[in-house]
């Protein structure tokens, strides 16, 4: 008899923490899950907030040097908020972008280098956001909308 309530005790005892153990890997599994979830969200704003700031960038860069600049120093906060989140190469290029175009303020405002070179290093900025653009891209699994001239000839 003692045996028969032995058996039936540890069975018992083996089944409430088999339970227990269930419940916590549960528990473990949705936590883990959820945080996958609010990572995914955070890395969809950023790449869109990340699109957007690089082609505002790209859109100031020939309109107006210093505006582009100002936007690069406003993007700052933003840019260390989310840099986890943000794909690939991204935040490498965000920096190389943000080190160039202040040497290129600098050159122009000072006048330490000539035309041409600060048209070659405009240039350069302007390859290292379209990469920026291709890296956002690729962590979102599109493609660049690639426009031909249908204009007719003359």
């Amino acid at each position: 008899m003692w045996n028969t309530i032995a058996a039936v005790v540890v069975g018992g005892l083996i089944s409430s923490l088999s339970g227990i153990a269930a419940v916590y890997f549960q528990a473990v599994s949705t936590k883990r899950k959820r945080m996958d979830e609010i990572m995914a969200e955070r890395k969809v704003t950023a790449d869109a907030e990340a699109y957007s700031r690089v082609k505002r960038l790209q859109g100031l860069l020939y309109e107006n040097l210093d505006e582009a600049w100002a936007h690069m120093c406003r993007s700052e906060e933003w840019f260390f908020n989310n840099r986890i989140f943000l794909p690939g190469n991204f935040p490498n290029k965000w920096i190389t972008t943000r080190n160039w175009l202040s040497e290129l303020v600098i050159w122009r405002r000072d006048n330490l280098k000539t035309p041409s070179e600060q048209v070659e290093l405009l240039k350069k900025i302007e390859g290292i956001t379209a990469e920026a653009i291709d890296e956002v891209y690729k962590d979102v699994g599109g493609k660049r909308i690639e426009t031909e001239d249908h204009c007719p000839e003359n």
